[in-house]
């Protein structure tokens, strides 16, 4: 949802973000509270990704898990939302202003919602899993340096 504001705002300026936010709160109640709710938790799982990645850098035990979990959590909500935002919000856009809202427009927001919100976690996610980190841990567990 908070790509969907980002996006319009840097593709059309504040008029644009004051409709998507009318039209989304006078749509549905239902889909008001979704959107201030995947807004809310975007905002938690940052900061828990910029505290994970700084445990990370120490290589703290806790960190690996942590980082498996946020990406867990992340993928899922970031599939939720393009779901979502394909089946109801976009098309309420581009029924409410569609000289605004066009097909390229939504195939955008799409693309960079795919790519930040999916690629970089399933990145993440995978390279957590991998047998080099998997061993790194196993050897900080054990009491050996890292080096």
């Amino acid at each position: 949802m908070m790509l969907v504001v980002v996006l319009v705002m840097a593709l059309g300026g504040d008029a644009r973000v004051g409709l998507v936010i009318t039209t989304i709160k006078n749509a549905s109640t239902l889909l008001w509270t979704w959107a201030l709710f995947a807004f809310f938790t975007s905002f938690v799982l940052g900061f828990v990704m910029l505290y994970d990645a700084i445990a990370l850098l120490s290589l703290t035990p806790w960190s690996a898990r942590a980082m498996k979990l946020w990406s867990g959590v992340w993928l899922g909500l970031s599939a939720i939302a393009i779901i979502v935002n394909l089946a109801w919000i976009y098309p309420l856009l581009r029924e409410a202003s569609p000289d605004r809202f066009s097909v390229a427009r939504t195939l955008l927001a799409t693309a960079l919602h795919v790519s930040v919100g999916v690629l970089w976690p399933g990145l993440v996610l995978l390279y957590m899993n991998t047998r080099h980190v998997k061993n790194t841990y196993a050897r900080i567990a054990s009491g050996a340096s890292t080096m």
